[in-house]
């Protein structure tokens, strides 16, 4: 009976050993699944964070749902369309200038105006007041873009938009400007009275477009004219500013560095391009209220069409705009 009772337990104890490995191995399976998932959903994020924008061959369709979206929701990589080969990477940059690129030794990421260089192996951007070479391989060109060339510097102050838009604009078809240093451009509209809505130091300070105009004639010799015409929609007349290969430093509202259709405060932002999408028209735009690094360049935003019409025609306290070079 007692040998029965041992057979008995010892057939128990191997029928436990066996349910525990099968346990064992079930929890290895299923981890080695969970993590092949994981992996597998990481390389779907890289996937799209390289292609977030509705990036499609060498053109960029954004959606004009959201009005304005933040820096780091715009990139690009030359990799996107997988193991090119070099000479087609070559064929598809000929005679393009708007260039999408992310990930680069500088920390530089984003839209940025820029161009071919005669440097093998380097594009040239237009970064702040200057140029900087980048690694074409970290860029992505587009075509099928109207872009003018741009470098978005800080405002550095709350009310010094307008100022900001003029050196942006001024320094973007010169590179030998009167004032090669924005700060310098600053304290001269502060200290000869352009600022005729109070200090452009100050939260409740600028200049009105009749000001700036005065300004970039003074300062920089360029004649700037008002195109504003309340029986034509805003972006009707600032894509022939465009096309006519100037850019637009255009009044609208603002808030919270987005461009809305009511309410905020009157802000001057320097329109550079467009895009004809499927959506209608969106526009590209340097944008200087930023502050987190005066040192380092702000990105190119973009905004449709149809909130830019609500928005550059509102009702301001000081004539809207929508200024060019004459």
């Amino acid at each position: 009976m007692r040998s029965k009772k041992r057979k008995k337990n010892l057939n128990f104890t191997v029928a436990l050993v066996f349910v525990i490995i099968a346990i064992i191995v079930f929890a290895v399976k299923l981890y080695q699944s969970s993590m092949s998932d994981i992996k597998k959903d990481n390389s779907d994020k890289n996937s799209l964070a390289e292609t977030d924008g509705s990036i499609t061959g060498n053109n960029i369709a954004v959606s004009v749902d959201d009005p304005m979206p933040d820096t780091s929701s715009i990139s690009g990589s030359a990799a996107e369309n997988g193991d090119e080969d070099k000479d087609n990477k070559k064929e598809d940059r000929k005679n393009i200038t708007s260039l999408f690129f992310v990930n680069s030794p500088d920390n530089i990421s984003g839209f940025f105006s820029g161009k071919e260089t005669a440097q093998n192996g380097f594009v040239e951007i237009d970064y702040k007041d200057r140029t900087i070479l980048l690694d074409e391989d970290v860029t992505l060109p587009i075509s099928n873009v109207k872009i003018l060339p741009v470098g978005v510097i800080s405002q550095q102050e709350q009310s010094a938009c307008g100022a900001a838009c003029l050196f942006m604009l001024a320094n973007s078809i010169s590179k030998n400007s009167a004032f090669e240093n924005y700060t310098d451009l600053l304290e001269f509209a502060e200290n000869n009275g352009y600022n005729n809505q109070g200090s452009l130091y100050s939260s409740t300070g600028g200049m009105d477009c009749e000001m700036l105009c005065r300004l970039a004639s003074d300062a920089f010799s360029i004649k700037l004219v008002n195109k504003f015409d309340r029986h034509i929609p805003p972006s009707q007349t600032i894509k022939e500013v465009i096309d006519n290969n100037k850019q637009a430093i255009v009044l609208v509202r603002s808030r919270n560095r987005t461009i809305v259709e009511s309410g905020g405060f009157s802000h001057f932002i320097l329109i550079n391009g467009y895009e004809e999408t499927t959506n209608g028209l969106v526009f590209f735009y340097a944008d200087s209220n930023y502050y987190e690094d005066n040192c380092v360049s702000g990105s190119l935003k973009y905004i449709s069409s149809s909130v830019l019409d609500i928005s550059a025609a509102s009702s301001f306290d000081e004539p809207n705009a929508i200024l060019c070079i004459e």
